[in-house]
């Protein structure tokens, strides 16, 4: 399954999604999925690059919605495994065959092969004890990812996580700080 996100459709759909996420991986003890040492923990992708987002997973499991585990208690090397997909090119015109919309399968191929295939472990800073709001995931250029645990809104001027928006990949990453 092909999807491509923008950075602004993303981050809005994004917050109807979450608002779900949390009535379905409440953190009420009558919860099947909680646990007395994990809770669910939603999942918030924030792209900020100019390529389309196609997939996300944390942990190997789904990227947007309910949930990724993380423990009550936050400890000391904590991380977790984020893999993705992009669309170097989303808003690229696609060969479509005349009959019925659908794109031209070789057309299709040329663009799927300019897909890239990203993955990255990162440390999940410290939480304070049962405070998981959601887990927010900000992919940046040249494979980077950071991540936060923070209960402010991604545009709270508190915010852990100052990146700029929809910037293209550069020509190198060499020199790129992590």
């Amino acid at each position: 399954m092909f999807f491509c996100i923008s950075n602004r459709v993303l981050q809005s759909a994004l917050l109807g999604m979450l608002a779900m996420s949390l009535a379905a991986c409440g953190h009420g003890a009558g919860n099947a999925f909680n646990s007395d040492k994990f809770t669910p923990t939603p999942v918030v992708p924030i792209n900020h690059t100019t390529a389309g987002l196609n997939w996300m997973k944390v942990n190997g499991g789904a990227g947007t919605g309910c949930c990724v585990m993380l423990p009550n208690q936050w400890r000391p090397g904590l991380k977790a495994t984020i893999e993705w997909e992009t669309d170097p090119a989303p808003r690229e015109k696609v060969k479509k065959v005349p009959s019925g919309g659908a794109f031209d399968e070789d057309a299709w191929k040329a663009h799927e092969a300019k897909f890239g295939s990203h993955k990255a472990v990162v440390d999940i800073p410290q939480y304070p004890d049962n405070t998981t709001c959601k887990l927010q995931v900000h992919l940046l250029t040249c494979s980077r990812v950071k991540v936060t645990t923070t209960c402010l809104r991604y545009d709270d001027p508190d915010y852990p996580i100052q990146e700029p928006e929809d910037v293209p990949e550069p020509k190198s990453c060499s020199g790129v700080k992590p």
